[in-house]
């Protein structure tokens, strides 16, 4: 497909990818999952049996019938009959993104120039921070990664670095190489106080790990502590190469697993590595923030299914209880891995060992029998009022069933442990859908 040379392409990268191939389509058509994909009737020829395939990880649909096939653009320039420019102003107006500024072709030129800028200071900042980790003084953090049982192959692998308790190590060597105070400030590297009128190293005494993309672009870098002075963990800001909320650490390694049957979904940038150093190849995390829209869809387009490894402790369970959804909306197929004593998954690697933690990946529970077994902790079964009220709440979880017959699986289960009238709970699920359909009808 030839692209319009007004939009920039980095422009285009992002809102085909954050346009899901499934949700767009399933605007226009009824798609059903079957397999590892969704079919519909397809909409581009008249025909009875579906035949019409879309595939949530290649992000592309296929019919086998006419043998129409593509993109989401693609897709949407043949059904509405529109050209290449207008798809994609559809596309972006249907995520709510702006249209690049301007249209003038120098401008678009120095703006892809300038992402090229910031992505060749971030490499030139990652050879530096992992040059450090390997001089003198760069022992202590050494020292503490190996601690943590990292070993060089994964060091290397990951590109891991020490940035040095100094205010000016990175502005000084990344000033030799030619780079600007200006630019530097605007790649994240260093941060400007204004009052002082000084500009000085946004990392200092920290491990730093580099944020790669899938294309091996180096987007930006995180930085832990070594001691437990705060913040823990440090992350570079939000510029034209890097975004907190679509990106996420470990991608790049993961998409290279061949099938990716499974993503596992983790906290923190150490538990990422600790699983590849055990085998777990699989493992992604989130940069800072709660699990957005955008990364579940993104781990979407890479594997249909995904398992949800937050820490064991009060924290790491509430964020997993917000993930869920998240995930299934995304379309996801979610199971949760639940670790004991409140550990996180590198405790559980190096106390119990890789076997432990597959078989936990075994035991792990669906997204229904998760909030099921959480709301059962809640109530005491043991008396008439706690039953109710388990009951009705789990009426609720089960409203969003939408397979009948797996609904009804979990009704029976209900009736049998609490010796309440499927058709009471039935009953009941049915008034809360009315209820959901009338608000949303209302919105």
């Amino acid at each position: 497909m030839k692209h319009m040379p007004w939009f920039p392409e980095d422009w285009i990268d992002e809102v085909v990818v954050r346009n899901d191939i499934v949700d767009v389509v399933n605007q226009y058509v009824e798609i059903k999952p079957r397999g590892r994909g969704y079919f519909g009737l397809c909409p581009f020829h008249n025909e009875r049996t579906a035949s019409f395939h879309v595939s949530p990880e290649r992000q592309i649909y296929h019919c086998f019938g006419c043998g129409e096939g593509g993109n989401v653009v693609s897709f949407i320039m043949n059904l509405e009959r529109i050209e290449f420019v207008e798809a994609m102003k559809l596309l972006a107006e249907r995520i709510g993104m702006p249209l690049p500024e301007g249209t003038n072709r120098e401008r678009i030129r120095q703006d892809r120039n300038e992402k090229q800028q910031f992505l060749d200071i971030n490499k030139e900042c990652a050879r530096y921070f992992h040059q450090n980790l390997m001089e003198p003084n760069g022992k202590d953090a050494l020292d503490y990664l190996k601690s943590r049982g990292l070993d060089a192959r994964i060091l290397r692998i990951f590109g891991l670095g020490y940035a040095s308790n100094k205010w000016d190590g990175a502005l000084n060597h990344l000033k030799g190489l030619g780079y600007t105070d200006e630019q530097l400030l605007k790649a994240g590297i260093t941060v400007e106080n204004a009052e002082k009128n000084r500009i000085y190293d946004r990392f200092r005494n920290r491990i730093i790990f580099p944020i790669i993309n899938v294309r091996g672009e180096i987007l930006g870098f995180g930085g832990r502590v070594m001691d437990d002075s705060l913040p823990k963990y440090l992350n570079s800001p939000d510029s034209p190469t890097f975004s907190k909320s679509i990106n996420l650490f470990g991608l790049h390694l993961a998409a290279k697993v061949r099938p990716l049957e499974y993503l596992i979904i983790v906290e923190g940038y150490m538990d990422v590595i600790s699983l590849h150093q055990y085998g777990f190849s699989q493992a992604v995390a989130t940069l800072g923030t709660a699990l957005t829209t955008e990364q579940a869809k993104l781990m979407r387009r890479f594997s249909p299914e995904v398992y949800i490894a937050y820490d064991g402790d009060t924290a790491g369970q509430a964020a997993t209880m917000k993930a869920l959804d998240i995930l299934r909306d995304a379309g996801c197929r979610v199971r949760v891995m639940q670790f004991p004593n409140k550990l996180d998954p590198d405790d559980v690697l190096k106390q119990y060992g890789p076997e432990y933690f597959g078989k936990l990946m075994d035991k792990s529970l669906s997204l229904i029998d998760y909030k099921l077994s959480k709301l059962r902790e809640e109530h005491d079964l043991n008396t008439t009022d706690g039953k109710v009220d388990f009951a009705t709440a789990a009426a609720q979880v089960l409203a969003e069933v939408n397979n009948s017959i797996e609904r009804d699986a979990y009704i029976q289960e209900l009736e049998s442990l609490l010796g309440i009238r499927s058709r009471a709970i039935y009953d009941q699920i049915a008034r809360i859908q009315a209820m959901n359909r009338k608000q949303n009808k209302g919105q």
